[in-house]
């Protein structure tokens, strides 16, 4: 359980599912290791901003992203495979956008790292 005694509040659903959460994207971001109760932390501070877990639902979870929120949260807190995932997923889909703009591959490239890091 989380070091919040309200975290404990969430409905069991919520935890099955961070736990389905976590296995999924352990296998899909393989090397990223973020604490379910820190995830839970973080769900539980969304599940807040929407309502309260009284009135949270299983299609409200769905609505959260929970894979990209692993991903995501585990980044922010500073896991360098999660940094590293993400900026793959990112340069994949901003290489992409570049595309459209007939720029050479070096030039997208450049546009990639300084969008990355601004």
């Amino acid at each position: 359980m989380c070091a919040d005694p309200e975290v404990s509040t969430l409905p069991t659903e919520l935890f099955s599912r961070l736990t389905e959460v976590i296995q999924r994207a352990s296998k899909s971001y393989a090397g990223v290791r973020y604490p379910r109760e820190r995830f839970a932390e973080r769900v539980y501070q969304l599940v807040q901003t929407r309502g309260g877990s009284s009135s949270f639902t299983a299609a409200d979870l769905k609505k959260l992203h929970l894979d990209d929120l692993y991903l995501s949260s585990a980044a922010a807190d500073g896991d360098a495979v999660a940094l590293d995932h993400l900026f793959r997923l990112f340069q994949a889909e901003a290489r992409g956008a570049l595309r459209r703009l007939n720029l050479t591959p070096d030039a997208r490239d450049e546009m990639v790292q300084v969008i990355w890091r601004s």
